[in-house]
């Protein structure tokens, strides 16, 4: 089959129907005025209507809390007032039933041919399921109280391993992948994702007992933690599974890493039930070049699940598609 070339309307056309049809990541453009111009299949949904076009034209304040809606367009017009993006930050907003959602949210300037600056657009991603206040209250994470902020913080960490909770592997990798896209034609780090599933951690529960199970999750983020370099950032991603989020030169010092960890969980046993036990991890590794700049950051996850299930099937780190 001869190759398409594909002509800059025809792109603008795919990259609308990307978006209109994305049911999986908050994404949204807006004018000057900060209406809605344009925002993907999930905001639809979120606002339970039927299109589009019950969106376009309308404003914040159509669907959420006075409070978060003024806020929202403060930070929208200062985007608009200085062209400087805005970049993770955390908000949350409180639903007439009483719960809330806490949201890692970042904006840019959209801009027309001309470099104008005629709106904004950004991306919002869940970063903790909805959760029932038991004082309901419009809150942003710059005005909790210090018992709250003590609550925020005990509800970002693992209580099991005690490392960041998969709540704040989203707050941080939604600024990893903001770090990575705007890096991306200046070849400076790479940007990985690296997922280590524990091997046959059911075949432990059922020998030994769920205590020794959770001691060997335990024991393997001991050895995550310490075989990691200062800057990296290791985060209990879900079950038997950690994630770590780190910039290298090359993709060779992420194959160094990986094995070097690899190794280090194999060679420290663990005593359970009078027994010596020793474990075994599979390793995924994804470059986020290789999913940008149209891929989200659920599609650099579900390519690194893949590697990893690969690296099960095979017994060696599953690093990439021959690309490398």
């Amino acid at each position: 089959m001869r190759k398409r070339d594909i002509s800059r309307t025809d792109l603008s056309q795919y990259m609308y129907k990307a978006v209109a049809e994305n049911e999986h990541e908050a994404l949204y453009w807006k004018d000057i005025d900060s209406k809605f111009i344009l925002v993907s299949k999930f905001l639809v949904k979120m606002f339970g209507l039927n299109s589009m076009d019950e969106v376009i034209g309308r404003s914040d304040i159509d669907f959420f809390s006075k409070d978060y809606a003024e806020q929202s367009l403060e930070d929208e017009q200062n985007i608009i007032r200085t062209g400087k993006p805005l970049l993770g930050k955390i908000e949350s907003d409180t639903f007439p039933d009483g719960s809330i959602t806490w949201m890692a949210t970042s904006k840019f300037p959209l801009k027309d041919i001309d470099g104008n600056i005629i709106g904004t657009w950004g991306h919002s991603i869940d970063i903790g399921e909805s959760r029932r206040s038991e004082t309901p209250g419009r809150h942003k994470i710059a005005h909790l109280t210090e018992r709250e902020l003590a609550v925020f913080d005990k509800s970002s960490i693992d209580q099991l391993t005690q490392l960041p909770n998969v709540k704040k592997f989203y707050e941080y990798i939604n600024l990893f992948y903001q770090d990575a896209m705007n890096t991306l034609s200046m070849n400076v780090n790479e940007h990985v994702l690296m997922l280590i599933d524990v091997d046959n951690l059911q075949k432990i529960n059922d020998a030994y007992g769920l205590e020794c199970g959770d001691k060997a999750l335990i024991h393997v983020a001991r050895i995550i933690e310490k075989g990691i370099r200062e800057k990296d950032h290791a985060y209990r991603f879900e079950g038997d599974e950690f994630a770590l989020l780190l910039k290298v030169f090359d993709y060779p010092e992420a194959i160094e890493i990986a094995d070097r960890l690899l190794k280090q969980i194999a060679e420290t046993p663990l005593t359970c039930g009078g027994d010596e036990l020793k474990f075994t991890a599979s390793i995924g590794i994804s470059m986020f070049k290789e999913k940008l700049p149209y891929g989200t950051i659920y599609d650099i996850i579900n390519h690194t699940e893949m590697r990893v299930t690969r690296a099960k099937s095979t017994g060696c780190t599953s690093i990439s598609d021959d690309e490398y």
